[in-house]
């Protein structure tokens, strides 16, 4: 076990919870890190049996967010339900969950990840990207919707406003929400909920070969599985979640265009006014930042409508 499970107490607490997925006491538990030097990130244990061969995966809740891992799960089973049975299969259900010490902790199926050697990731990207694309596509039809009530002024206008005056975002990234909410005022285009990842990327895509899953039988691209829900929403905003997904897999201009159009479809407007849906996805994260640094923001949103505005050529 590594340093940081021994000396919080994980792989004492995780023991009896694995014997019992295992069916005999699990052997390492080794920390796999990050890559994020936040006090609230969550602690991801590889579990291995005693042999040695990898078993399944445990994710823990750090001190500084110690419901974490239980927002994860409860948002994944509701975005589950919102998509049913099919669509859904793709949100892997965790094996096991709890919480100790009011820190909450679940225990996941053994998943592939993509490959890292810079060919193989090349070819599995070409693999992946039609069904990435196609399963967006129809989440994104599943679950659209307009704002009701108070939505259109809580989840838009407040949020484009706010973005507008927001010294610390690109110029570019201000004027584009100057324009989306101009548009919107003018009934130029119609806000829209739809169902929303939040960090959709292919690091958070994996590959789901277990025999007896809901992915059996499909073939290798159609194995897909997304894991990290977090920050997932209900009633998110368009787009967003798109141009994140193309951005990691270097998806070029025509195919982007062509995903935009789709999904401009699917809300009833032109592609025109599909960046104003992206630019109020934008605006909501502004307004929702909590842990992440405006500048990591700033950065991240100007690149989203980049690649949008260069595929709109």
């Amino acid at each position: 076990m590594s340093e940081r499970t021994t000396e919080e107490g994980w792989g004492e607490h995780l023991g009896g919870q694995l014997t019992d997925l295992l069916g005999a006491p699990p052997g390492a538990l080794e920390d796999q890190g990050s890559g994020i030097d936040a006090a609230d990130s969550t602690l991801k244990l590889l579990v291995r049996d005693r042999a040695g061969a990898p078993a399944a995966f445990a994710l823990c809740s750090a001190a500084a967010a110690p419901d974490m891992v239980a927002r994860a799960c409860a948002r994944a089973r509701a975005a589950r339900d919102a998509l049913g049975e099919e669509l859904g299969s793709v949100i892997v259900a965790p094996l096991a969950e709890g919480a100790r010490d009011g820190r909450s902790w679940c225990v996941l199926p053994l998943l592939e990840t993509l490959s890292s050697a810079r060919l193989a990731a090349l070819v599995e990207r070409r693999r992946l990207r039609p069904a990435l694309f196609a399963w967006l596509r129809r989440a994104t039809a599943r679950t659209v919707s307009a704002p009701e009530g108070e939505e259109p002024s809580r989840e838009f206008r407040t949020p484009l406003a706010a973005l507008v005056a927001m010294q610390a975002a690109p110029d570019t990234l201000r004027a584009a929400g100057e324009a989306a909410l101009a548009g919107l005022e003018a009934g130029a285009w119609a806000p829209r909920h739809v169902l929303l990842h939040n960090d959709l990327w292919l690091g958070n895509v994996l590959i789901d070969s277990r025999p007896d899953g809901p992915r059996a039988g499909r073939p290798w691209a159609e194995r897909f599985v997304l894991v990290d829900w977090p920050g997932s929403r209900l009633r998110g905003h368009p787009l967003y979640d798109l141009l994140r997904l193309a951005g990691s897999m270097g998806t070029g201009r025509r195919v982007l265009r062509a995903e935009i159009a789709a999904h401009a479809a699917i809300l009833g407007c032109d592609p025109a006014a599909a960046r104003h849906h992206l630019v109020a996805a934008l605006a909501w994260l502004a307004a929702h930042l909590e842990e992440c640094p405006v500048e990591v923001f700033a950065r991240t949103s100007a690149a989203c409508l980049a690649r949008f505005d260069q595929a709109a050529r």
